[in-house]
């Protein structure tokens, strides 16, 4: 398992996120890369928005990865100070049974060959 930990000072647990607007096709080049801009320069602030919401919380964010070949996330949020695990996204068992049952996929499908 890989784990990347970033230390935060606060998370939006609970806040909602927006969604990204669906993507138009233009006839014209040159809107498509103003809209393009003008998106950009949206997602720009809504990170900068949840990243003050983060910090005015005590919390911190660890994200690591799993499955055979990490092409999973998981995302553990805890208490910066005391260390107790607040959340985690998806939780121990979930991970595990993943395992598992692409462990039992591997096995039905080498005993069909």
């Amino acid at each position: 398992m890989n784990i990347i930990g970033v230390s935060v000072s606060g998370a939006m647990a609970g806040a909602p996120v927006a969604a990204a607007a669906p993507r138009q096709n233009f006839s014209s080049q040159g809107q498509a890369a103003q809209d393009t801009a003008a998106s950009k320069e949206q997602l720009k602030q809504m990170v900068d928005e949840m990243q003050s919401q983060i910090d005015s919380m005590n919390i911190s964010l660890t994200f690591s990865t799993y499955g055979a070949r990490d092409e999973n996330i998981a995302v553990v949020v805890a208490n910066k100070d005391t260390g107790e695990v607040i959340r985690e996204i998806p939780p121990k068992e979930l991970q595990g049974l993943y395992a598992k049952m692409s462990e039992l996929a591997g096995m039905i499908l080498n005993g069909m060959a």
